[in-house]
């Protein structure tokens, strides 16, 4: 992972992700939420209150132009804490919605830009109008990290819209 949100000062952190987590039982409900910075490693560290103890939660992951995933399975969360990895498999998403980053390393899908939990045509053509006007920063139709909106984005969500990818939960 490249550092994004300002790769001169914070060359360690790659971006910012809202981790939550969903009650295990129908309609599957956010109990708790927090926004997390997301190392280059691939790492973070999120802390909530002390009254998510002793319960078990599925782990749902959003980032600003990613498709929502949720784990796979609800995790227990204990005392100490507890420790959730996503890259190890796509069986780690819930409905093995993951793609292969690197071998065996598996990551979210890239593309999400209006957050609506598809990969389609809406991203695409997002993504075209903001390389029609040249834009730049840190946007969310910027999907390679590099602050600029441009052809290799709009590739991205281009091979990914035609896999028909969506959000998968419980």
């Amino acid at each position: 992972m490249i550092a994004v949100i300002d790769p001169t000062n914070l060359d360690t952190i790659a971006d910012s992700i809202i981790v939550m987590l969903a009650d295990t039982l129908p309609p599957y409900t956010i109990l708790y939420s927090d926004t997390s910075l997301l190392s280059t490693n691939g790492e973070t560290v999120v802390h909530f209150n002390d009254d998510v103890v002793q319960r078990s939660y599925y782990v749902v992951i959003r980032h600003r132009n990613h498709l929502e995933t949720w784990s796979a399975t609800p995790l227990a969360i204990r005392g100490s804490g507890a420790i959730y990895d996503f890259t190890q498999s796509a069986n780690h998403s819930y409905g093995n919605n993951a793609c292969e980053v690197s071998p065996g390393k598996w990551g979210i899908w890239s593309g999400d830009v209006n957050q609506d939990g598809v990969i389609d045509g809406v991203d695409l053509t997002r993504i075209e109008n903001s390389t029609k006007v040249f834009s730049v920063g840190y946007l969310p139709e910027d999907l390679t990290g590099d602050h600029l909106v441009e052809s290799t984005d709009y590739s991205l969500v281009d091979t990914n819209s035609g896999l028909l990818i969506y959000r998968m939960k419980p």
